[in-house]
């Protein structure tokens, strides 16, 4: 199956409904599912097709001591080089279990479905992986790119609208078109919702190829 863009030749990034994209994208080897409670509660017939973590919700966790937990249970379950992770989430997940994946033994394969429009258009796509530490934001990271990223605009219906708002403010930061798009009263419209946010995005799109260009 054909992306419909490419980062540095590595990431595939996909937009549309995750159902008819995911098993056609991960790999026949084993998958475990890293996702947050939020998620596991939203989608419980995604994240239980496969072996799962479950993580808290919340930027809190987003820590060296949630990284560790997933490790013990990556090695209570026997997973190896050979174990595919999938985040399954917005930002924090992704960025979670990219760290994760870039860590453990070395090294794993992973790939995001990302939930958020903030995790669309920016966390789950700039193979930016990391946690805080105390007071610090992203302290700690890697720089290591997904094997794809699939981007279902459905997801963004369960979004309350201040994240919604926090998308659409980053498509504004990125100059990704998204004026051009809209038009500036349509985008105004669209950041106060009175656009469909569970509809075709083009911002979506724009950010994402704005990415692959380098900015």
């Amino acid at each position: 199956m054909d992306a419909q863009l490419s980062i540095k030749g590595v990431t595939k990034l996909y937009v549309g409904r995750v159902a008819t994209l995911l098993d056609r994208v991960l790999p026949k080897s084993r998958v475990v599912v890293i996702t947050d409670a939020t998620i596991d509660r939203l989608y419980p017939d995604l994240v239980r097709r496969y072996e799962n973590i479950i993580i808290g919700s919340g930027e809190a966790n987003k820590s060296l001591a949630t990284v560790s937990t997933i490790y013990d249970r990556l090695m209570a379950m026997g997973a190896d080089r050979s174990t595919f992770l999938l985040g399954i989430g917005g930002g924090i997940v992704t960025d979670i279990t990219g760290y994760v994946a870039a860590t453990y033994m070395r090294g794993l394969d992973f790939g995001f479905v990302s939930t958020t429009l903030l995790g669309q258009v920016d966390a789950s796509i700039g193979g930016k992986n990391g946690v805080n530490v105390a007071d610090y934001k992203n302290m700690v990271g890697t720089i290591v790119h997904p094997r794809f990223v699939i981007s279902d605009v459905e997801m963004l219906a369960t979004l309350p609208k201040r994240e919604l708002r926090a998308g659409m403010a980053e498509c504004y930061c990125w100059r990704c078109g998204t004026l051009r798009l809209y038009g500036a009263k349509g985008w105004w419209g669209y950041l106060h919702f009175e656009g469909d946010p569970s509809g075709d995005c083009p911002s979506c799109r724009g950010c994402e190829e704005c990415y692959c260009r380098g900015g």
